[in-house]
């Protein structure tokens, strides 16, 4: 880059971009998306100046990187199953109803759990040198070529389930259908007057 035109050279923002290039190369665990940011940066130097856009993104790839994004992401992992667990504690399991609203909410927290256990698996790859394990990013959910197909999926799996439990809970308290419909489905009920 510092052979480059004199254009490119000359640019008031070049001196910057230079110094993030540098520390993307010092950085472990450099992710596609902190590329992404140095070609749209590069790509705005070429036009005679840095967007505020590309330096923004330049400016959160170079904070939000390596140990803290793969502390980050596994804390958000290790934290995915207590609203599952505490969902069942609440509900417990036996409503068909709300055991789809479970499976719902666990299949959007899936692509969350992958990611922080493959990116803190990458990361610690980085760290100790092997290479199985920094290659281990490769197959997020988030980075990955396939990942936006099996999140597509995924999310469009919880949607069903979603829509099945909320408009089930609905018809068996009486808010859709009739009331034949609502005396069909599945109910426990408590008289909570009666419990207490």
């Amino acid at each position: 880059l510092e052979a480059g035109p004199a254009t490119l050279r000359t640019a008031p923002d070049f001196a910057a971009y230079l110094a993030d290039l540098g520390a993307a190369q010092e950085r472990r665990g450099l992710r596609p998306d902190s590329v992404q940011a140095l070609i749209s940066g590069l790509a705005g130097l070429e036009r005679g100046s840095l967007p505020a856009v590309d330096a923004a993104s330049l400016a959160a790839t170079g904070t939000f990187g390596g140990g803290l994004r793969a502390g980050l992401l596994l804390l958000l992992a290790l934290l995915a199953p207590v609203p599952l667990y505490l969902l069942g504690l609440a509900f417990g399991g036996r409503n068909p109803f709300w055991r789809a609203i479970t499976a719902a909410l666990a299949l959007l927290l899936l692509p969350t759990l992958v990611e922080g256990v493959l990116g803190a698996a990458g990361w610690l790859g980085d760290l100790l040198g092997a290479s199985a394990l920094r290659a281990a990013p490769a197959l997020s959910p988030w980075s990955s070529p396939f990942g936006l197909p099996i999140r597509a999926l995924l999310t469009a799996a919880a949607l069903g389930l979603a829509i099945y439990g909320f408009r089930g809970l609905c018809v068996q308290f009486g808010l859709l259908g009739n009331r034949r419909e609502a005396t069909l489905a599945p109910a426990t009920t408590v008289e909570w007057e009666e419990a207490l």
